[in-house]
């Protein structure tokens, strides 16, 4: 089975200072046909005018990974930690018993472009941590392809409390790459830019362009070739 989700498809919401695009349900956007994908449970696009964004606010029991697209992202919370993440970095946020954060733009001129993830941890209540690291300085496992959060931390990845991994991929046009998803393993494709062309194991042929999603299950692989440069991020989940 592979779920398309168009960019189109998703939901909506605009504020003065801030434009959101869900994946899945999220706030006051209500989808029941769209709640999750296995454990992952956020994929927000946001783009945050210069100067403004989210103050203090809670979170407990999720894995929260904020991927820089264009511009930067001021961090605080409540365990002491203060940063600056830019684009070719991420931010991991392991809420567990409780955290306290703000996200703010610190350029006065240049919007924030980025993806929120959330993904529900295997255990709850567990101790909170942060980490901040550059996923283009992270080795790569094949061409273009860096693996950027897993369960153990290997490659230089940050350590999220779930059995899933994240990866990113980066092809050139009329360029290939094919992920190999374990028996019984879901996945899912979110593609950042550009246009890629997916086809399943069984035949299925799907075009996805920037904010185009894709769910896997019960596929053993996924073949992509870029109709033009693309950036994407894959999820191998339980």
């Amino acid at each position: 089975m592979i779920k398309h989700r168009r960019s189109s498809q998703r939901g909506r919401a605009e504020q003065p200072w801030l434009k959101s695009w869900f994946t899945f349900s999220f706030d006051q956007y209500r989808d029941p046909e769209n709640i999750q994908w296995s454990c992952l449970r956020v994929i927000n696009e946001d783009i945050i005018a210069p100067g403004q964004g989210f103050g203090m606010h809670p979170h407990h029991d999720m894995e929260i990974i904020s991927f820089i697209i264009d511009g930067a992202l001021e961090h605080q919370d409540s365990l002491g930690n203060k940063s600056i993440v830019r684009n070719g970095e991420i931010q991991r946020m392991s809420a567990g018993s409780g955290i306290v954060h703000s996200e703010f733009n610190p350029d006065p001129q240049t919007p924030t472009h980025m993806l929120q993830i959330w993904i529900f941890p295997k255990e709850k209540n567990q101790t909170p941590s942060w980490e901040q690291l550059s996923w283009m300085a992270m080795p790569e496992q094949q061409p273009g392809l860096r693996l950027i959060a897993s369960p153990d931390g290997q490659q230089g990845s940050t350590k999220i409390g779930q059995d899933a991994s994240i990866f990113h991929l980066d092809l050139e046009k009329n360029s290939t790459h094919k992920f190999q998803i374990s028996s019984g393993r879901r996945a899912w494709m979110h593609v950042i830019n550009g246009k890629v062309e997916a086809k399943s194991e069984s035949g299925d042929i799907l075009t996805c362009e920037s904010g185009d999603g894709l769910g896997f299950a019960g596929e053993p692989t996924c073949s992509l070739l870029a109709h033009k440069k693309c950036s994407l991020i894959w999820f191998d989940l339980p």
